[in-house]
């Protein structure tokens, strides 16, 4: 008997051929080395952007809104591109700043100024590059999940924790409706728990600051800008998003890109 047999003997050994992509290299059964860590890569790669693309379903973001993000914003002048920057900004530091400090943003604007992109831009970035856990949502898409669990006697509480848990929520269309009592208590509760458990939000409105605050209500107005406000009396973080209507301009994008839409 041979002793001198071991497990080894059964790995194929290395040697040098001719790969017609990578030239002369190592190759190990038949396999081009370098062909097969390139395998593995797009494998790894594969993977992750499937994980990613149901962490993006799973936060409400489908459609074109899940297309949304910082390289395909559209900036048509100055203010465009500082309202880009500020949003990037956000997005990067929302884990050293933003989180700890219970940083909200309030998004004003008219319809088509990219409020809603760059709010899903934020929610993209920290979906590929973090652990946090994002939901986007219309205030009318809430309200409904909300009742249903009412109806359903899941129970209100247990309905209005699932809003609450998220890292950060997104809530758009804020003052579309005219808000009902109902709606009103509804907001305030899950606005109010995640003041309470520290968790900022991101709310996205056609309405200027007066309006804003009195859809919302003084209870949540003041807490979603609690430190924000400036020696001279500015919401740091009410934004505001003038300029012209960018739909045309993403729809043009959206046929060079292969279909982004407008958002």
């Amino acid at each position: 008997m041979n002793n001198d047999f071991s497990l080894e003997d059964l790995i194929p050994k290395p040697y040098q051929d001719t790969c017609p992509i990578h030239g002369m290299t190592e190759f190990r059964a038949g396999r081009c080395g370098k062909c097969q860590e390139v395998k593995i890569k797009e494998e790894q790669h594969q993977k992750y952007l499937n994980e990613l693309n149901t962490k993006i379903a799973n936060a409400g973001l489908v459609g074109r809104l899940a297309r949304a993000t910082f390289d395909n914003a559209i900036a048509l002048s100055d203010e465009d591109e500082k309202q880009i920057s500020l949003m990037k900004r956000y997005a990067e530091n929302f884990r050293v700043k933003a989180k700890p400090q219970n940083i909200s943003l309030i998004l004003s604007g008219a319809v088509g100024t990219g409020k809603t992109h760059l709010a899903c831009a934020v929610a993209h970035e920290l979906l590929a590059n973090t652990q946090e856990w994002v939901k986007y949502t219309r205030i009318a898409e809430m309200i409904d999940c909300v009742k249903s669990g009412w109806d359903n006697k899941i129970g209100t509480n247990e309905s209005i924790q699932k809003f609450v848990q998220y890292d950060l929520l997104i809530i758009d269309e804020i003052g579309v409706s005219t808000g009902s009592e109902f709606e009103h208590q509804i907001l305030t509760r899950i606005m109010d728990d995640r003041y309470i458990h520290e968790k900022p939000s991101i709310l996205i409105t056609n309405l200027d600051s007066r309006g804003a605050q009195e859809w919302l209500g003084e209870r949540v107005f003041s807490r979603l800008i609690e430190g924000m406000v400036d020696d001279k009396g500015v919401v740091k973080n009410f934004i505001k998003f003038k300029g012209k209507d960018k739909r045309k301009s993403y729809k043009i994008e959206a046929k060079k890109q292969g279909g982004m839409g407008d958002v």
